[in-house]
């Protein structure tokens, strides 16, 4: 049998002729003296950004719980339908019975609160500490010692004698005689009433009350200061007449006639 032909492919499908590769040249060599290149570094590692924040620091622990001051007292216990027949309880009650009964805090309470607001064990409370106590006094300072004696003073200089007395003098001439004194005074005498003796208001002139009436110049020396000013006669003024008013006179009265003589007499 005859073989098929060989397929001739045309031109455009050849692939392209090349050139034959030349062979690289020699590396030059190194001239003789010189020194060889440093190693090069190792890159140094980039910063991390940001940086990390310190940790943060843990919270405070929380003060210890105390009970309130209406959890500290003894009082009487209620329930829902009223007092309770238990003798007198503290917050220190229901931290026994929580150990027998889970619910006791919800079953009593106190008419000042309920346990779950005054007592720790009821989860109430408070976590305010009281104020710390006042530090003691300080004890006062210690007495300073006692000063030393003085030094005794020194003696003092011998005190000279008194110059002596002069002689004594001459005794002056008698002098002109005192004065005479004056004559005592007169006494004053109320002067002799003129008229009615009943008293006026000065003021008005007007009637005084009967309680007042009729008075003589003796109802003035009782209160000279209020009456003098405030009362008159019809016929008088008691600063005139009256000697507790500032008047009067000093005229004693005449003495009396004598008295005839007894019949039979010669």
């Amino acid at each position: 049998p005859l073989l098929p032909a060989p397929r001739i492919r045309p031109s455009s499908e050849l692939p392209p002729c090349l050139p034959p590769s030349l062979p690289a040249p020699p590396a030059s060599p190194r001239p003789p003296g010189d020194p060889p290149s440093p190693p090069t570094p190792p890159a140094s590692p980039s910063p991390k950004w940001p940086p990390s924040s310190p940790p943060s620091a843990p919270p405070p622990p929380l003060p210890p719980c105390r009970d309130t001051e209406a959890g500290l007292e003894v009082r009487p216990l209620l329930d829902n339908t009223g007092w309770v027949n238990l003798e007198p309880q503290s917050c220190q009650y229901f931290e026994i019975q929580l150990q027998v009964d889970p619910g006791v805090c919800s079953l009593y309470r106190w008419l000042a609160g309920r346990p779950t607001d005054i007592c720790c064990a009821c989860g109430g409370g408070t976590y305010i500490q009281p104020s710390p106590p006042m530090p003691p006094f300080a004890p006062p300072p210690p007495m300073p010692p006692p000063s030393p004696p003085n030094a005794p003073p020194p003696p003092s200089p011998p005190v000279s004698p008194p110059p002596p007395s002069p002689p004594p003098s001459s005794p002056s001439p008698p002098g002109s005689p005192a004065p005479a004194l004056p004559p005592p005074q007169a006494p004053c005498y109320n002067q002799a009433a003129v008229g009615s003796r009943y008293l006026l208001y000065e003021a008005n002139f007007t009637y005084t009350p009967q309680s007042i009436g009729g008075q003589q110049c003796d109802y003035f020396d009782e209160s000279p200061e209020a009456r003098c000013t405030t009362f008159v006669w019809a016929t008088q003024d008691p600063l005139e007449v009256c000697c507790s008013c500032g008047g009067g006179t000093r005229i004693g009265p005449s003495p009396p006639p004598p008295s005839p003589p007894p019949p039979g007499f010669p």
